[in-house]
């Protein structure tokens, strides 16, 4: 990652959120505030989500000059720069983080922690150039080896999902058609054990879960990781019910929630009913 460390937040720019608007507000204060306000949003759709962050971290914060502050209101900055590319794919976001980054790091203060939290947020953005570049650059302290992309021409017009080959410890992006027929879109994920209870429940069901072999999609979120060993591992065990991940959860609007399990049932193309848990 090789970004000069000219500049990012910092100022209170507005006062509409409680405890928010103080100018005087200190570093720590602000990301208190934003800390608590991506807790209070938890059960809200994903869509409030995004707009409830972003634009509460475009109050608190405004472009700046980052060499001014101390040290600690550097890691304060960037531990609220990190929430919020994880719920938008803005490039200004992700820039903000890697910007109080770099200047953390031209300071000689970087953390593992925050080598950590980067990655994380190269991964979930699929920026993997940029992962595998910062893992280059920190081969030993313990980051995710992630598995190689294989070259595929990016489908227009449908949501995508990266598989992940058994044999060959690579990933490929590929297309799901949703447009015709019933469709059941499984949000879930190897680590949740709701999502290992219901994929037993249809297993004890021999005609339930051959309907769902048929029909179902089980998609982990886009989370900063990408699990290949337990993912793969979880597809060993479940033939009738692999897990892939989501590329971009923009691709798919009708997922209102990335909370797992969730199920949406579609036809045709269109949800006609949503069952949480």
């Amino acid at each position: 990652i090789r970004i000069a460390a000219t500049g990012l937040l910092l100022v209170v720019a507005s006062a509409n959120l409680p405890a928010m608007g103080r100018l005087e507000a200190t570093m720590e204060e602000r990301f208190d505030s934003i800390s608590a306000l991506v807790e209070s949003t938890r059960g809200l759709t994903y869509g409030q989500r995004v707009s409830i962050v972003t634009d509460a971290y475009d109050q608190l914060f405004v472009r700046g000059v980052l060499a001014t502050l101390s040290d600690e209101d550097l890691r304060f900055v960037f531990r609220a720069a990190r929430m919020t590319p994880l719920y938008s794919r803005d490039e200004k976001y992700q820039l903000d983080m890697e910007r109080a980054f770099a200047e953390l790091k031209s300071r000689g203060i970087t953390r593992k922690s925050q080598v950590f939290d980067l990655y994380g947020m190269f991964v979930a953005t699929r920026r993997f150039d940029d992962a595998a570049r910062l893992l280059e650059d920190n081969p030993s302290i313990g980051l995710e080896v992630l598995p190689m992309l294989e070259p595929s021409p990016a489908p227009e017009g449908q949501p995508t999902v990266l598989s992940l080959k058994m044999d060959s410890r690579s990933m490929q992006r590929t297309g799901v058609v949703l447009s015709t027929g019933p469709r059941v879109i499984v949000v879930g994920h190897p680590n949740c054990h709701f999502s290992a209870n219901s994929v037993a429940d249809l297993e004890d069901d021999d005609g339930l879960i051959r309907s769902f072999s048929e029909h179902a999609i089980w998609i982990a979120p886009p989370d900063p990781t990408i699990g290949y060993d337990l993912i793969v591992n979880w597809n060993k065990h479940h033939p009738d019910a692999p897990v892939v991940i989501a590329y971009d959860a923009r691709e798919w609007p009708f997922v209102d929630t990335w909370e797992t399990p969730t199920f949406y049932f579609l036809l045709d193309g269109k949800l006609k009913a949503k069952v949480v848990g």
